[in-house]
Order: C-alpha cells, then structure tokens, then sequence
C-alpha cells in the first residue's frame, strides 16, 4: 500500500491546474473520502484524496471532460469546484488533502482492445505506459533505468504499428534514429542478422517501408524473447498489487485452481506456464485499480496459446479456461 503525503494548498492548486490542462477528470467517493485520478494505468496508480468530504451537487460518473476546475478557500474548509462539459457540476468541501503514488510490477498483465497478434499488442502497451512515466508524469521522469532504456521503442514506426487500441498512436510518437537505433541493439542481443540486414535498409529508406516491415518485426522470435526478457527485467523491481489479506488469498486460490485443471489434464510446468507436446499456454492477468475501478471490473485471468510447428510459433488468446486446457489436443 502506498504512502499518503499530506500536500499544500497551493500544492493542491497547481495539481488541479494540471488536471484542468489535459482535460480528463475522474472522482469518486468511498468511505467518507473522495479520490481524483491523476495518473492511473497499469504501472503507476496516482491519485489525491479529499477527507472527511462533503459533496454538494453531483460528482460526474466515470472519467470526463472539464469545462471548469478550481480550488475555493472557505471560511473552515477548503473546497474543489468541479463543472463537466456534460453539465454536470459539483462542489467538494474537505478537511485535508493527501496524494498517493504507487509503481506496480505490469510484465505479468494483458491489456489490449485489439484481436490478433495480442502479444505484441501487449508489448506495445507496456512499453507505451512505461514512456508515460518517463515523460508526461507532472513530478518529472518516475521510470526506472531500463525502463528509459525501452522507451525510444515507441519512436520505432513498425513497433507500434500494433496499437493495442482500434486507432492508430503513430500521431503521438513519430519516428527517431534513437527508435530505430534501440530496436537495432535488440536484433542484435537476438542474434537475428535476418533482421539486422533489414533495419539497415529501413534505416536508410523507412518512407518505402509500410505495415510488412511490421509483420517482420513481428515474425522475429528471437527479438520477441529479448524485447520479453527486457519489459520482466524493467518491472522486477516494483510490487504486484494487493486488494487486502482477504481478496489476495481469493485470487492466489484462483491461481492453484487453474494450476491443478493444466496439470490434471497432463499438461507440465507451474504458474504462469504449462506445456503439453507441442502446445505452450501462459496465463496473463487482468488487474482492476485499486482505487477508483469499476464496481463491475474484477480480477480476471487470460489465456495465451502457443502453437509450434518446426521453427515457426503461432499465438492465439483466448480468456475461456477450457478452450485454453483443449487447445493442445486440436
């Protein structure tokens, strides 16, 4: 559980300011407090917290556009003014306000919007949340050193050609020699001089280059292991996230459940891998926030199925247990 930090009133000004400036706000209230979003995704969750909060009006449901924010002095309490694009408007008064800001561990989650090739959809995720931590935190660069190592990945043109979202994110990150220089040092802890062969002639001519390029890249085992093996070292050193004694335990038993449905069907291997033949199926997670989630969002498991055949390794998901444990034996 992360620390709260009591901040000041013009702390609290400046923070909502920033808020105000792009745009997105989200509250909710929960045991007498009310929580505001400011950075939340799979590896950070950042988040103030109003006590002892009085709500005169509505709060907004879900995240929203901002019309108009701004912190108001009263005679005994301080309060927060919150108007929404969709009408909606409210005002929070509270005794004090505190910020919370957690790093998580996000190598062992799946999130992606899009169907096919999810698994490297997932990397560009990953790699796109950790650039976020690097540069649009507003305390300045909060990721690790091999996270900024990956980050330039994400001005590598065939890299995030797999948005993980419908649209595409190649507005918000253009191309570098630093992207493509990155994704070269990765071919080459590969060993793929296949791919190295084909970045010198991207490198040299990238505008001649559309979404085959991509498929390469993706095709590359090798640079997938390594750019893998990188994302799990970059996050090996923050925390998982934890929902109390209570619902942990729930979760780790879900966990043994699954285990002992691969292992009594005769696949082989322990959490989050099993085998059976030429069949691989690694179990992803999908984390609701600790804060400020859906009361609907839960826990959930996801299912990544492996299929070799010679060289060559097909990936499929599938979020149905059953599927995943008969996928061996189609």
């Amino acid at each position: 559980m992360a620390d709260r930090i009591r901040i000041t009133q013009e702390k609290m000004e400046k923070l909502f300011r920033d808020l105000a400036e792009h745009g997105n706000f989200e509250i909710s209230e929960r045991d007498g407090s009310c929580y505001v979003a400011y950075m939340m995704n799979d590896a950070v969750e950042d988040y103030l917290i109003l006590t002892q909060a009085e709500v005169i009006g509505d709060l907004p449901e879900g995240a929203g556009k901002i019309a108009e924010l701004a912190v108001i002095r009263g005679e005994a309490r301080d309060g927060l003014k919150v108007q929404m694009k969709d009408g909606t408007f409210c005002t929070v008064w509270y005794d004090e306000s505190f910020r919370s800001m957690q790093c998580y561990d996000q190598s062992r989650l799946m999130h992606c919007w899009v169907p096919h090739e999810e698994y490297m959809r997932r990397l560009v995720y990953q790699v796109a949340t950790m650039n976020d931590k690097e540069k649009y935190h507003p305390d300045g660069d909060i990721a690790n050193e091999k996270e900024r190592a990956l980050t330039p990945l994400m001005q590598f043109r065939p890299f995030y050609f797999w948005s993980p979202i419908p649209s595409s994110i190649g507005a918000y990150y253009g191309e570098t020699e630093e992207g493509i220089e990155t994704f070269r040092k990765i071919a080459e802890e590969a060993g793929d001089t296949a791919m190295l062969r084909q970045l010198k002639r991207y490198r040299f001519s990238s505008w001649l280059f559309g979404p085959q390029t991509a498929i390469k890249v993706l095709r590359s085992e090798a640079c997938y292991r390594v750019l893998l093996k990188k994302i799990r070292e970059a996050c090996a050193g923050y925390p998982r996230r934890s929902y109390g004694k209570e619902e942990d335990a729930r979760i780790e038993e879900e966990r043994k459940k699954i285990t002992e449905r691969f292992c009594g069907n005769g696949w082989h291997g322990m959490w989050p891998r099993f085998e059976k033949e030429k069949t691989a199926v690694e179990v992803f997670e999908e984390e609701p926030f600790t804060v400020l989630e859906q009361e609907d969002f839960t826990f959930e498991f996801k299912y990544m199925i492996e299929k070799r055949s010679g060289k060559r390794i097909r990936r499929g998901m599938t979020e149905k247990l059953d599927e995943a444990v008969a996928s061996a034996d189609e």
